[in-house]
């Protein structure tokens, strides 16, 4: 799955003020962190308000650099998926039910926009049940939803639980354990929806910058 990447970079806007070179490294460092961090909540506040995805998923997407006094570059970095996997958005799994007929199979149940999502998008589905599928919790990694591949011949497989394990008893005791493979459940494509954010950190990020900037002008020659 290709990664898409932007990147804002207060750094280019620099040249572009007068009188720059007469403030302190400080004044202008705090300027550049202060605007990128804004950026990057407003990015976030965004994202939120039309994908169910997590602050963490999204966090983990946009890499802050911010500036030092030594050093007058400050940029965010956004690097996502144009299709997230599925454990990154709104989820609850669904028992399958057990002796009764006509009750869903056991899945994964996802909710991945939120109703002003929905209405921006046209769409009116809310909650989908994914049957079959299942989540891996990953330490340090979130979540993974899984499902398997119907009809593929069962394998060892090379990681997860049953990674190395072999059957105790019976005709193929000694012999690894078979597994079916496994793929990835992808969400639906969000590359609109983090483009439109970015867009709105690059401008709110020079407007934040700019106004810090021209003020520390305005003070230094009052």
């Amino acid at each position: 799955m290709p990664r898409h990447r932007k990147t804002v970079d207060m750094t280019d806007v620099l040249s572009h003020i007068k009188d720059i070179k007469t403030l302190a490294p400080s004044r202008i460092k705090d300027a550049l962190n202060r605007s990128i961090i804004a950026s990057r909540t407003l990015g976030i506040k965004e994202i939120k308000e039309v994908v169910n995805i997590k602050v963490a998923s999204i966090k983990s997407r946009i890499k802050t650099t911010l500036a030092t006094s030594s050093n007058r570059s400050a940029k965010l970095t956004m690097k996502y998926k144009k299709h997230p996997n599925l454990g990154s958005f709104k989820f609850s799994v669904v028992s399958p039910a057990k002796g009764r007929k006509k009750m869903p199979k056991g899945g994964v149940k996802s909710r991945a926009w939120t109703n002003k999502g929905r209405r921006q998008k046209r769409n009116s589905t809310g909650a989908i049940l994914h049957k079959g599928t299942f989540v891996w919790k990953r330490a340090g990694a979130g979540n993974i939803v899984l499902s398997r591949v119907k009809g593929a011949g069962k394998v060892a497989p090379s990681k997860g639980s049953y990674a190395g394990k072999r059957i105790k008893v019976g005709p193929r005791a000694g012999q690894p354990v078979l597994r079916q493979p496994l793929k990835p459940i992808f969400g639906p494509e969000v590359k609109t929806e983090f483009e439109g954010a970015f867009f709105l950190m690059s401008i709110r990020g020079e407007q934040i910058f700019k106004a810090r900037i021209l003020n520390s002008l305005m003070n230094k020659r009052s």
